[in-house]
């Protein structure tokens, strides 16, 4: 079976005939698009199209500089969402001018916007829940490891030491199981968790609130440390957060592709990118036209990316195909350009493993104690998920023993054929798509209830040891902390370099 990451299907390139006027091929990493530019009736976005997005953050960051002025800053632990609930009950006269904006806040969001389908939703987590095991290989190799390969998205995750040393690899696994949760809650547990005050929601607006915790905490830098805006713009920006959007979204819809051989049915699509449209919103992607903070664009100057909508050029659905991989691929042509740091971030993603090492400092660990065939077999399949030109400036070696290496690939061969026809059976067997879609989101519900149980008492057990401590280093046993105050997505300690 042949799975080559440059030759999907969705990315195919029509015959010259079929082109649009102004339309042509552009190569990045040996992966050819057909490119046509907003301007010319397209969809695709130059990087002077996108630098200004880079400027713009999120309205929550206002707030947050508010509390601060008020000489009321939010603590790292505190729960956003809790103060924005309570300041939403009180009568309008007894509000301060923060809490009213806080009150604004929690009314935009406490109801659906008017384009969201609730029964889509549920077809956009069924598409999530029937293809799990290759969503969840798409979200490692090509999102996660590839997506780092941008340095300016990069520079945040070294600012937080969050998914790159001098975190060990076994706390980059905990982090990544915060991030399973965030997915867990908005696609396991049914549609009704993703409505105003369920657990999808509530999760959604936390992890919101944790990017706006660190990006405030950055741009508040003094010193050699100071965040440099000019180079990396805001950090997690309005291009930033599509391009995560898009990664969670198309970039999976192109995994499934890649692994399964077939382009999934265009309303599949579409339900799964309504799904994310919808979570976008929640976590601060811009997607409708509105006010923007003081003293940046207006919408009209700088419209909404949408990533996950039907584009500006809309006049049939299935532009909301067009217009999400349009985007992708102008972040990909603005913004991808491995640099060290990618390679040293892609490495350590790449080495994450449930073991703690034998020792608690990075240098007196073996080096085969990450560097194993494990490590190897992962650098391997992520090869094939994005294909060599990238994996090779990423540097991804191979195994040094040529026994070793041939193990290696036949065992991805194997693994990847049945993923193959385990997602093919998902796609065109209803009673079999219907049997994984339980099965998956009975394992989903297992994972929810299992972090919910043990995440709460280790952030409440961090911030009882001190502000330097780190919850990935704290063990489940049960104490008598509470947790009910804090928020479940806390920031831990602040940015650390």
């Amino acid at each position: 079976m042949s799975f080559d990451a440059l030759n999907v299907r969705a990315y195919r390139i029509p015959p010259e005939s079929q082109w649009p006027p102004k339309a042509f091929v552009r190569s990045k990493f040996g992966q050819r698009v057909l490119w046509l530019e907003r301007r010319d009736g397209g969809y695709h976005l130059s990087g002077d199209d996108l630098e200004p997005y880079r400027n713009i953050g999120d309205e929550v960051d206002a707030i947050l500089q508010e509390m601060k002025d008020s000489g009321s800053p939010l603590g790292a632990a505190e729960n956003l969402l809790t103060l924005m609930e309570e300041a939403g009950k009180k009568p309008n006269d007894q509000r301060t001018p923060i809490e009213t904006k806080m009150a604004s806040f929690m009314e935009k969001y406490s109801k659906l916007p008017d384009w969201v389908d609730r029964e889509q939703l549920r077809r956009g987590q069924e598409v999530f829940l029937a293809y799990l095991p290759v969503v969840s290989l798409s979200l490692y190799y090509r999102s996660l490891v590839a997506g780092f390969s941008i340095p300016k998205i990069a520079a945040v995750v070294r600012a937080t030491a969050y998914l790159s040393p001098p975190s060990r690899p076994d706390q980059v696994l905990q982090r990544l199981l915060d991030t399973g949760e965030l997915t867990t809650a908005c696609t396991g547990l049914g549609m009704e968790a993703l409505l105003p005050g369920e657990i999808g929601w509530k999760t959604a607006l936390y992890v919101r609130f944790l990017h706006a915790k660190v990006r405030f905490a950055l741009l508040n830098r003094k010193g050699e440390r100071k965040w440099d805006v000019r180079t990396y713009g805001v950090p997690i920006n309005q291009e930033d957060m599509s391009a995560t959007l898009l990664a969670f979204s198309v970039n999976v819809l192109v995994g499934i592709d890649l692994i399964s051989g077939f382009t999934l049915p265009r309303q599949q699509k579409l339900d799964y990118l309504a799904l994310w449209r919808y979570l976008g919103w929640l976590l601060g992607v811009e997607t409708e036209y509105g006010e923007r903070q003081t003293g940046l664009p207006t919408m009209d100057e700088l419209p909404p990316l949408d990533p996950c909508g039907p584009g500006l050029n809309c006049s049939a659905p299935d532009d909301t195909i067009k217009n999400s991989n349009s985007i992708l691929q102008s972040v990909i042509f603005h913004l991808l350009d491995p640099d060290k740091s990618s390679v040293d971030i892609a490495h350590h993603l790449l080495k994450i493993t449930d073991r703690k090492p034998p020792a608690t400092s990075p240098r007196k660990i073996p080096e085969n104690f990450y560097k194993n065939e494990l490590f190897y077999y992962r650098c391997y399949n992520c090869r094939k998920m994005i294909g060599d030109p990238l994996a090779d400036a990423l540097e991804l070696p191979f195994h040094p023993n040529p026994f070793c290496r041939l193990k290696i690939q036949a065992k991805s061969i194997f693994f990847f054929s049945l993923f193959r026809l385990y997602t093919a059976a998902a796609i065109w067997i209803v009673p079999f798509r219907r049997l994984v879609i339980s099965w998956h989101e009975r394992a989903l519900v297992h994972f929810h209830e299992t972090w919910t149980k043990t995440h709460q008492t280790k952030i409440a057990k961090a911030f009882s040891r001190g502000e330097n401590a780190s919850v990935l280093d704290v063990d489940d046993t049960e104490d008598n902390t509470s947790s009910s105050s804090i928020c479940p997505f806390a920031m831990i300690a602040p940015p650390s370099i």
